[in-house]
């Protein structure tokens, strides 16, 4: 048995996981980390009834409705740059994630909305705004955030345009919900409908077209 899919799924969610670790290590580090109950990740943003939960869950899902909506209306648009993306993916993303199930592509999806958001929604956006107390502090801690999230996502530059621009979104969720969990879910929701699209539906086509 092939086990080459398995051990790339582990690496990934490895990588995804360790974006988070080092999240919590700067914390540390700068000194802004607040010894907190687990739930609220040192955080002023609580989670810690069966409502506040509940919350968290209904605002982490009705969240990703509006980034798919506008990621589906921008591949609609006939600029050359979102082409040029799409065929980047098509020939990219989805030679890494084909064959995968939908475990694998859960566990993928859950481990970047983890890592990923530790990382730039707690340690750089919300610790920016937290440890410096700097004047608008946080808008540029969503702003800074955005960017660095934006950078580390570059494939071309209208993919890092759009990863930015998610990236902000996310941030305003989390200012207006306070829920770090929900921002987490919606992270993790987006990326798992987009993969199961890519593998399960866009791969087939390409590859019906390939074939006829």
């Amino acid at each position: 048995m092939d086990e080459t899919p398995i051990a790339s799924t582990g690496a990934t969610v490895g990588f995804e996981l360790s974006l988070g670790l080092i999240g919590v290590a700067v914390a540390f580090a700068a000194g802004f980390w607040q010894p907190a109950e687990f739930l609220t990740l040192g955080m002023p943003y609580q989670a810690d009834s069966v409502q506040d939960v509940t919350s968290a869950l209904l605002w982490g899902t009705l969240g990703t409705l509006p980034m798919l909506g506008i990621i589906g209306l921008l591949y609609q648009i006939p600029l050359k740059s979102l082409q040029n993306l799409s065929t980047l993916m098509d020939q990219q993303l989805i030679p890494m994630f084909e064959g995968k199930s939908l475990t694998a592509l859960a566990a993928t999806a859950a481990a970047a909305g983890i890592g990923e958001e530790i990382l730039f929604r707690w340690t750089i956006q919300t610790g920016f705004a937290e440890g410096l107390q700097l004047p608008y502090a946080t808008f540029w801690g969503v702003i800074i955030a955005s960017i660095v999230f934006g950078l580390m996502h570059w494939l071309t530059p209208a993919y890092a345009v759009i990863a930015g621009g998610i990236s902000v979104y996310l941030g305003i969720q989390l200012l207006i919900t306070e829920s770090f969990w929900g921002v987490i879910l919606t992270h993790s929701l987006y990326d798992f409908v987009i993969l199961i699209y890519l593998v399960k539906f866009r791969a087939p086509r390409l590859n019906r077209t390939e074939t006829s």
